[in-house]
């Protein structure tokens, strides 16, 4: 494990706050010097709503004492923020024993699956810049035209079910 300012106090607060996993990653992990700043990703454990409650940076950085803390929720966390953080974590805190590695798994998981639309956004992208997109303007005139025809079609049912709520 990684020692930094403080590990015992993270450590503590990790559990505290029901993290399974703190890791930490970027400057604080790959600079020879001394790191701009802190990064930690953070798993939480049961309970835990997809994202973060809003003050939790605020209540890490004053209970830590560190201003320089940037926290990453592992659950929302991009497929490029994930790589990186398996790639080049480093546990900082597990609840258990080996959940580290289960967690650099499934986050590369989560970068792979990524690949196919990856892969097609940069084909989608080649043929833009080559300006060799194909658009089949008769299809567009065709569901434009049938979005038309649902917007008249909705509007007869809102104007209906605004006079039912009014009566």
């Amino acid at each position: 494990m990684l020692a930094v300012d403080g590990q015992r106090e993270l450590q503590l607060l990790a559990r505290e706050q029901g993290m399974r996993l703190v890791v930490a990653f970027g400057s604080s992990v790959t600079s020879s010097s001394k790191p701009n700043d802190l990064d930690l990703a953070l798993l939480p454990g049961e309970g835990w709503l997809e994202s973060p409650p809003p003050d939790l940076w605020t209540s890490w950085a004053r209970e830590l004492k560190r201003g320089d803390l940037d926290l990453i929720w592992l659950p929302s966390a991009n497929w490029q923020l994930a790589r990186q953080v398996a790639l080049h974590g480093i546990p900082i805190y597990e609840a258990r024993d080996g959940l580290w590695r289960e967690a650099q798994v499934s986050l590369l998981l989560r970068a792979s699956d990524s690949e196919m639309w990856r892969s097609r956004e940069r084909r989608y992208l080649a043929r833009v810049i080559k300006r060799s997109v194909d658009v089949d303007n008769e299809q567009v005139v065709r569901k434009a035209i049938q979005l038309g025809q649902y917007l008249h079609d909705l509007e007869g049912v809102m104007q209906a079910g605004q006079a039912s709520f009014e009566s």
